[in-house]
């Protein structure tokens, strides 16, 4: 009998077909050939190489060493193996696309079994919906004259401060620049724009000094939906037109009932335990907290993705909360995460030594804004470098779609400015400063923070129609569970009192509520943000909604805008799971 080669996926050894095989020739030379390419793709990663060494290595110890595909399949299938590894990957690349594909096939199905259900499935996926040409213009003209502000505004500071967009350091210059310590790696404080901090708190806040250097800000955000403007007549009677409503409906993206979101995020329930509340409300908190930690400790040993994500679902332990968020987050196929970050960073750093750019000194300053908070302000150096990280990734532009991107072509060189494809807004920093909380290294925080920006963050400043949450949505979804559960707010607020409850709730969604929520209260919240995925940023509307409910009394007293400010002035005590809770679940 003939036997050809098959190729095992650790690329070792060779074993003849079964004879089930046998009338099926070309089909094996098709498996075979696809095997090798997929082999010789595998060869360009190091867990790949890292695999075949382990397998080799047990080989050798192993007592029966002839059956070497036995013993590979038996490492790369145990509890958090290559296997698990693969598994973790593959569902953090493809989640994206498996959650447009369902909505759609479902939209398809509707059109194919019944024209007339088509409407029911588009209005529980709104954003498959069709959309004309009036309403992509108008998204469009707010998109460009938007990146048209960003422009001008980079352009002025360039000329104002006499600094180039981009230079190329000499090799005398980049010497001293990798001599220094890289938390204190910039040049003389003479080179630098002054420092603007009056005491105003971190811009989550809202409170602007004229005399901050930024490209925009959340205002400008703002401005940029508020003036997406259409006519769209049948939408206009639940709606009723601008009086009731300050973003364009054509921003829905699904039901925004409170019933939807409880259904949505039933796990919140009061009926589960959770951190966050059990643990400082219950009789017994240390067993609560013990067994949570004990069930993480399982989670973290099978370092199931999936596993990790449910497990978020309910809370974190402080004490597990950064190995488990690595294990939700970190995208990239490796087998020493601490070795990768190492490399990558390094390569970072070489990268900020050689070119010396405009929006490195924008960054730094808006780093800075971390000395206005009392909780924030140790970690400064940490935030300069992480940030200083992320505006030269160019990781950062591969994994962000291209429609989302808001870089500059600089047209001397054809290149991407800045590297990472993506123009910081005033008080970007903001979403770094939790991390902080988490790993005491910026390179571990960095990765984090990539992870967590290409996934969730870039989403809270862009103006666009997506598929997945992005800010007009979400404060969208604001205004009709704020109209739903509070109708008399929104009416006293915006047409007695002139002020907007997305003015605030805008800010709160844009910086995740970073600087308005005590620090734990915000992870807690971002814990179970991670646990539901892209979902889960509709909890950031939820919390926004819930907030003024908790603050109706004074809300409905309010004469003026001080009073509106008085009655958020101070959030920092605010328990943010049990609020979510008694807003979801209370009816």
């Amino acid at each position: 009998m003939l036997h050809r080669p098959v190729y095992t996926s650790c690329g070792i050894t060779k074993e003849g077909l079964s004879p089930d095989f046998c009338g099926a020739h070309e089909e094996n030379q098709d498996i075979a050939a696809l095997a090798r390419e997929y082999e010789k793709a595998l060869r360009t990663n190091p867990a790949y190489w890292a695999f075949k060494k382990l397998v080799r290595n047990e080989t050798l110890k192993s007592p029966n060493a002839t059956d070497v595909v036995t013993l590979a399949r038996q490492i790369f299938n145990q509890t958090g193996g290559a296997r698990q590894l693969i598994e973790n990957h593959v569902a953090l690349v493809s989640a994206r696309k498996k959650r447009r594909g369902q909505a759609a096939r479902e939209i398809q199905q509707c059109k194919a079994s019944d024209p007339n259900a088509l409407n029911c499935a588009e209005r529980r996926y709104p954003r498959y919906r069709s959309v004309g040409p009036k309403e992509q213009l108008a998204v469009e003209s707010a998109r460009k004259t938007l990146e048209s502000l960003i422009t001008k505004r980079l352009n002025r500071i360039s000329a104002d401060m006499a600094v180039p967009l981009s230079r190329r350091r000499t090799p005398h210059e980049e010497t001293i620049f990798l001599d220094r310590s890289f938390s204190s790696n910039q040049e003389d404080s003479s080179n630098n724009p002054p420092l603007v901090l009056q005491g105003i708190g971190l811009p989550s806040k809202g409170v602007r000094d004229p005399e901050r250097l930024y490209l925009y800000d959340d205002q400008d955000v703002l401005e940029a939906m508020m003036n997406v403007q259409m006519n769209i007549s049948h939408e206009q009677s639940s709606e009723l037109g601008t009086f009731w409503s300050s973003i364009p409906a054509l921003f829905t993206r699904g039901p925004s009932t409170i019933q939807e979101m409880a259904r949505k995020f039933s796990l919140l329930s009061p009926r589960y335990q959770h951190v966050g509340v059990d643990d400082w409300v219950d009789d017994n908190p240390e067993t609560f907290l013990a067994a949570r930690i004990e069930t993480g400790e399982k989670v973290l040993a099978s370092k199931s993705l999936q596993q990790a994500r449910d497990y978020a679902k309910n809370g974190m332990p402080p004490c597990l909360r950064a190995q488990l968020w690595d294990l939700m987050l970190q995208s990239e196929l490796t087998d020493d995460l601490a070795a990768y970050t190492r490399r990558h960073c390094q390569s970072l750093k070489v990268d900020i030594a050689r070119y010396d750019l405009l929006i490195d000194r924008l960054i730094r300053i808006d780093a800075r804004q971390c000395r206005n908070d009392d909780c924030y302000f140790v970690f400064e150096d940490i935030i300069a470098e992480v940030m200083s990280y992320w505006v030269r990734d160019e990781w950062v532009a591969q994994h962000v779609a291209a429609e989302q991107k808001q870089s500059h072509v600089m047209t001397c060189t054809g290149k991407i400015y800045p590297p990472n494809g993506v123009m910081p807004f005033w008080g970007i920093s903001c979403y770094a400063l939790p991390l902080c909380f988490l790993h005491g290294e910026a390179e571990n925080a960095y990765m984090i923070f990539r992870e967590l920006y290409t996934r969730f963050f870039f989403n809270l400043h862009t103006v666009r129609l997506s598929s997945t949450p992005t800010l007009p949505t979400l404060c969208k979804t604001f205004e009709y569970l704020l109209k739903e559960h509070d109708p008399y707010i929104f009416f006293h607020l915006t047409h007695h009192l002139g002020i907007l409850p997305i003015t605030y709730a805008c800010r709160w969604i844009m910086f995740a509520f970073v600087g308005i929520l005590d620090i734990e209260q915000v992870l807690q919240l971002w814990d179970r943000m991670l646990g539901y995925e892209e979902e889960g940023m509709e909890l950031l509307s939820v919390a926004a909604a819930a907030i003024f409910g908790f603050r109706s009394d004074m809300l409905c007293r309010a004469r003026n805008l001080r009073d509106v400010e008085h009655a958020f002035s101070d959030l920092g005590a605010v328990k943010i799971i049990p609020l979510l809770q008694s807003y979801l679940f209370s009816r």
